[in-house]
């Protein structure tokens, strides 16, 4: 929105509210569907998305964030293509719940595509328009579903790429021990397992704990989850260390995975 006091004020989230605590912020777990069903316009779709906040060189381009002052631009056509991105948003939205869960998730990616491809240039701004910062909730919110229809066609390396562009806005929205931000944290953990980028996947567990071990408690399913996936990953990266010591010469047979995990 405009600056507080403003008397022309505008509301550039699209109707969506301001950053922090906004619904539908945090959802992040989307269920794992067919892994088989890949879809090359949900990656280009993530990559335009991704470079989409770094297009700003020409000083006659301003960014929104959540609310600011916008110098030059114009600012009811601004306000109008935020309102159409969010429009094409819901439709997103809807196309993507209609397929979880049932036989129709690759027909739901597919009817999303479009819609997030629209708002992924309209976010982009024009000489008319402000672009959509990096941080601006919308701009989230897409990532958002771009995220969970990644995940859904089996595209978790887009999945992942959509979860890291969001994570700086969730850091600085949320406190460290708000459930959304541990949430997306436990997300990037399972999306980096899932990758085996073991690495990854330990630190953003450790994180994740931390973080859930106040929000949800100790003994919730989502801190057990990802204390499991923790230790396996350890685990893990024990097994590998000690192939590269060339102490496991059973490799075939496991043994060396034992060893190393005890």
């Amino acid at each position: 929105k405009s600056a507080p006091g403003d008397d022309d004020a505008v509301d550039y989230s699209g109707g969506l509210g301001a950053l922090r605590g906004s619904g539908g912020f945090g959802r992040t777990f989307a269920e794992e569907a067919e892994r088989a069903f890949k879809t090359v316009k949900a990656r280009s779709s993530i990559a335009s998305l991704q470079t989409a906040g770094r297009r700003l060189r020409d000083k006659s381009r301003f960014e929104v964030h959540v609310w600011g002052t916008l110098g030059g631009a114009d600012r009811e056509h601004t306000a109008m293509r935020v309102a159409e991105c969010a429009s094409l948003l819901a439709d997103a939205e809807r196309c993507l719940a209609s397929g979880f869960g049932g036989k129709g998730g690759k027909n739901g990616v597919e009817a999303a595509l479009k819609p997030l491809g629209r708002i992924s240039d309209l976010m982009n701004g024009d000489d008319a328009a402000c672009a959509l910062g990096p941080i601006h909730l919308l701009r989230v919110r897409v990532l958002d579903a771009m995220q969970r229809a990644a995940v859904t066609a089996g595209d978790f390396e887009s999945a992942r790429d959509a979860a890291y562009a969001a994570l700086p806005a969730y850091r600085l929205a949320y406190p460290p021990n708000h459930p959304p931000l541990g949430l997306h944290l436990a997300l990037i953990a399972k999306i980096e397992a899932h990758l085996v980028d073991l690495e990854a996947a330990v630190q953003f567990a450790r994180e994740a704990i931390s973080s859930l071990n106040v929000s949800h408690g100790r003994n919730s399913d989502v801190v057990r989850m990802m204390e499991t996936l923790l230790g396996e990953s350890e685990a893990e990266l024990r097994y590998n260390e000690y192939n590269r010591k060339g102490g496991n010469e059973d490799a075939e047979t496991g043994e060396g995975y034992l060893e190393a995990y005890e």
